[in-house]
């Protein structure tokens, strides 16, 4: 399963067992979406929040948000990323599974949508690769780098190797800022 979604690997293997589609074609789906809502469902939410009246909740670890949606929006994302039917109904199961054990109420008459949340997505968008914009999520929340590495799934190293970077590349954008600062 690709690390940089929410979801288990328990979790993808109950809904391998229940729809019978191949692991790897279900967690290359599941990693699509996510890399392709962490570009826009900035967007989806906002629609959701100015158009709705729908409940959506963060995750406790503030690496992903849960939104419910009109099946419209679950057959655009499908189209748009080439996914069979049978891997879209097999991703919706992965998402509706994952929102039924972070959801503290009943799951309203929607699909569910397990999104990167706006601060991931931003990071992203920021130039940080998806892997490093969790790791900042969890810094920015005062885990330690042994806390994120056990959070994630991560050797102690490999945590340090992304702080290492996500700061060199703070580094270097404020460099940036400054130069074109100066010239002005």
């Amino acid at each position: 399963m690709p690390t940089t979604t929410p979801f288990s690997e328990s979790l993808v293997a109950e809904v391998v067992d229940e729809h019978g589609v191949d692991p790897d074609r279900l967690s290359d789906a599941l990693a699509s979406i996510h890399a392709d809502l962490a570009d826009g469902g900035d967007a989806i939410q906002r629609h959701y929040d100015d158009e709705y009246d729908q409940p959506w909740q963060t995750t406790d670890d503030g690496l992903a948000i849960v939104l419910f949606i009109g099946m419209d929006v679950w057959t655009q994302l499908a189209d748009r990323l080439d996914l069979s039917d049978e891997l879209c109904d097999a991703a919706r199961a992965t998402h509706t599974a994952f929102a039924r054990a972070v959801m503290d109420e009943a799951l309203p008459d929607e699909e569910p949508l397990v999104m990167p949340s706006p601060r991931v997505a931003s990071l992203v968008r920021a130039g940080l690769s998806p892997r490093q914009a969790q790791v900042q999520v969890l810094r920015d929340a005062g885990r330690s780098q042994e806390a994120i590495a056990d959070e994630l799934g991560l050797d102690l190293g490999t945590v340090k190797t992304h702080c290492y970077r996500i700061d060199r590349k703070v580094r270097d954008a404020q460099a940036l800022l400054d130069a074109v600062g100066g010239d002005a």
